[in-house]
């Protein structure tokens, strides 16, 4: 008598096709950058998460982020860029953007506190340019073990209870 519907034999042929013929098939698909973008996002997952923050006077103008810590809401790392972008006032010119250690109110500190905490720019690089919204636009790096203010600087002012000119 013979067998009906003996699908083992069918299932056999598949999987040796597959075994033979799939490696070849997945190894053509795949970018040749893949394991290159792997390690990047291996080192991204381990590099150190950053607190930062944001501070002004809201009367300079609008930053996005916003004011304030703005991590962990944003995942900031230890030497990998993040962009932040400046809108100011009408009335108060753009200058640019400094960093200062530490999570720090800048209501009460003096100008010369603010240029002392200034971290140099091979500890914090900042790079600005025009973005593409006409915003201000500052690409960071943090390259330091720390938490970082950044801090907007218009005109002739780096702190809020100066006087514009």
């Amino acid at each position: 008598m013979k067998p009906e519907n003996t699908p083992i034999p069918a299932l056999l042929l598949v999987v040796c096709v597959l075994l033979i013929g799939g490696c070849d098939l997945f190894n053509a698909a795949v970018q040749p950058d893949f394991l290159e973008k792997i390690d990047a996002e291996i080192a991204w997952a381990n590099a150190e998460k950053l607190t930062v923050a944001i501070a002004f006077p809201s009367v300079w103008g609008a930053s996005n982020p916003q004011q304030g810590t703005i991590t962990p809401a944003r995942d900031i790392r230890k030497d990998y860029e993040f962009r932040v972008e400046f809108s100011p006032s009408p009335d108060v010119g753009f200058l640019r953007w400094i960093a200062l250690e530490g999570i720090v109110d800048i209501q009460n500190m003096s100008k010369d506190e603010i240029e002392q905490k200034a971290l140099s720019q091979s500890e914090v690089s900042i790079i600005e340019e025009m973005g593409s919204t006409g915003m201000n636009l500052a690409k960071v790096t943090i390259n330091v073990s720390m938490q970082i203010t950044l801090v907007e600087a218009v005109g002739n002012m780096l702190i809020a209870h100066n006087k514009r000119k």
